[in-house]
């Protein structure tokens, strides 16, 4: 025969069952996420310079070009650790104790870890590059909306999203980053719709605002100083030995009260400068300047700067020599004659001292 259950043990059940389950683990703080990064950046960044010192003068030849190598060991390696393959765990979550988990605390399958990863590096991937091709408006465009759109989108929700601590890529994944020892709560807490609208206003921002400069830029550009070397920027760029130009103007104000206005080239240079070469290099390049800047003279000097550089996004190295010398100094060096190929004859004057 049953027993019978007495009323307050009738309530004691009662409560017990209506008591809420703690089963999923805490949600993990900033800075332990942080620290774990900083552990996987450096494991990576061993074998970025392993690679950078075998394959040296391959990803000198190939500069800017070399960022999507970062990504065949960045996107695996994130990949496959932060699934179900690896539990969840990159070598740096597990020392800090974290993983990432799906709304039902369960690892998340591997296609999910791989579209999660690509959208924490598409910002960082294309940051910085300066290569021609980026340089089309429509590109610029995109690759601004995907720098600052969604890369400010990813800073602004991984720290202001105190509550569910989701950045835009676990928002759109729906996934978690858990401290797995911590005290364990009901459930994941859900992300407040304010950050929601708030990302959603950032990149709209960021959408309308490139493109309102990509349109209007020009205009401002030629009401700069810069609007009259431009000719000399484009047959710059044009030169097959460089990545890239940037052609610019700088005063330096000395402490004598005089002052230098220099006009400032920069190149990036396919693969390493030789010594041997250099000499022409240079010479070719302030040939180019006096030749194409239209406005030359109304400079004091001229500085070139020349950089050989490789960057594959988990290690990066950058060989630069700047050179400058005052226009008149310059001419005279590359037209020991004293007449330029125009029939300009140098005229010898007085110039505020070139900066060094």
């Amino acid at each position: 025969m049953l027993n019978e259950l007495n009323p307050s043990q009738e309530n004691n059940v009662e409560k017990a069952a209506s008591e809420p389950v703690f089963t999923f683990p805490p949600i993990s703080g900033f800075w332990r996420r942080f620290l774990a990064w900083l552990l996987d950046v450096l494991i990576l960044g061993i074998i970025g310079q392993i690679i950078g010192v075998v394959f040296s003068s391959f990803l000198f030849s190939i500069g800017p070009y070399g960022r999507p190598i970062g990504l065949l060991f960045t996107i695996p390696y994130f990949g496959i650790m932060n699934s179900k393959i690896g539990g969840g765990q990159t070598v740096g979550k597990r020392i800090m104790k974290i993983a990432v988990r799906n709304k039902d605390n369960e690892p998340i399958e591997l296609w999910k870890s791989i579209i999660r990863i690509s959208l924490l590096t598409l910002p960082s991937l294309f940051n910085q590059w300066s290569i021609p091709i980026f340089q089309n408006p429509i590109v610029v465009w995109f690759l601004s909306l995907i720098i600052f759109g969604l890369g400010g989108s990813i800073f602004y929700t991984m720290i202001f999203n105190r509550k569910a601590r989701q950045g835009i890529h676990d928002l759109i994944l729906g996934t978690y980053v858990v401290y797995i020892p911590g005290k364990p709560i009901e459930s994941f807490p859900t992300t407040p719709r304010i950050h929601h609208i708030v990302t959603s206003v950032l990149i709209g921002i960021v959408a309308i605002g490139t493109m309102a400069m990509s349109l209007i830029a020009p205009s401002l550009l030629s009401k700069t100083s810069l609007a009259p070397v431009m000719s000399l920027y484009n047959v710059l760029q044009d030169d097959l030995r460089f990545f890239s130009v940037r052609v610019s103007d700088h005063t330096f104000y000395g402490s004598n009260g005089k002052t230098s206005h220099l006009l400032i080239v920069t190149v990036w240079n396919k693969g390493k400068l030789a010594e041997n070469d250099r000499k022409e290099v240079i010479e070719s390049i302030v040939k180019t300047v006096l030749e194409n800047a239209e406005n030359i003279d109304e400079y004091d000097g001229i500085q070139v700067k020349i950089t050989s550089a490789y960057d594959i996004g988990i290690a990066s190295a950058n060989l630069s020599m700047s050179f400058s010398d005052s226009i008149e100094g310059w001419r005279i060096q590359i037209y020991p004659n004293g007449s330029s190929p125009s029939g300009f004859i140098p005229f010898l004057m007085a110039k505020a001292p070139v900066a060094p």
